[in-house]
């Protein structure tokens, strides 16, 4: 999709959008043991991208097809939600790597849009600001996304033969220390407990980590000098 003129249209509720992100990183935790807090998080995120959707804008056509990716996957979502109520509680294997997988495509197409929005305006708000910090946690969000499609074998610790198995047939819904892992690599903590041992892997957590910095150096700071530069030029 061409996004180079992608704009944003709307900067009202990016402080909000802000706080719903970083408590749902906070609750994630919590989600490993807890099926229905791990949905209510599931739905606070998607609240939330849809705001981001409706902020940003982009050729029509490019827009449709990303509206049209993002109904997909929200009705991958609902689907799953609703199999918590059935004997099953857990969705079929295929429908949760189908959502994975668009979600992967859904946080991406969303992420270069704020980026390419928000690196195209010549003023800055509060509101703006907000969006630029929204987008450096969305690069932790996406790549989540994308370190649950590669097999559990690839992060160490392993996991126990049990859960394992559980995650091949499709009873329990990837490593959920990968979320955790995504943004300790993003924020270049580097703890250690939570490791890449494969060669994508590997190639991933640099490409995140290098990815972070130069959010935090161009993007944020760019929107930051900014924002301070209009604020020392207003007589007020």
């Amino acid at each position: 999709m061409e996004l180079s003129n992608a704009r944003i249209v709307r900067q009202g509720g990016f402080h909000v959008l802000l706080v719903v992100l970083l408590a749902s990183i906070f609750l994630y935790a919590y989600a490993d043991s807890h099926p229905f807090v791990l949905r209510g998080l599931e739905a606070a995120v998607l609240l939330a991208i849809l705001a981001m959707i409706r902020s940003v804008r982009a050729e029509a056509a490019n827009w449709r097809a990303g509206w049209g990716l993002a109904a997909v996957w929200i009705g991958l979502m609902v689907l799953r939600w609703l199999s918590m109520f059935t004997e099953v509680p857990v969705a079929p294997l295929w429908m949760q790597r189908a959502h994975h997988g668009l979600e992967v495509v859904v946080f991406g197409w969303i992420l270069v849009s704020l980026a390419v929005a928000l690196m195209r305006m010549n003023r800055v708000s509060a509101q703006v600001l907000s969006a630029s910090l929204c987008t450096y946690l969305m690069i932790g969000l996406w790549f989540f996304a994308v370190y649950r499609l590669l097999p559990h074998d690839h992060f160490v610790p392993e996991l126990d033969p049990a859960e394992a198995a559980a995650i091949a047939k499709g009873d329990q819904e990837g490593r959920m220390d990968l979320f955790y892992f995504s943004f300790v690599t993003l924020t270049s903590l580097g703890y250690g407990d939570v490791t890449p041992v494969s060669p994508v892997a590997k190639s991933l957590a640099i490409l995140e980590v290098t990815l972070g910095q130069l959010c935090l150096a161009v993007l944020i700071a760019r929107q930051l000098g900014m924002y301070l530069a209009a604020r020392g030029a207003d007589p007020e």
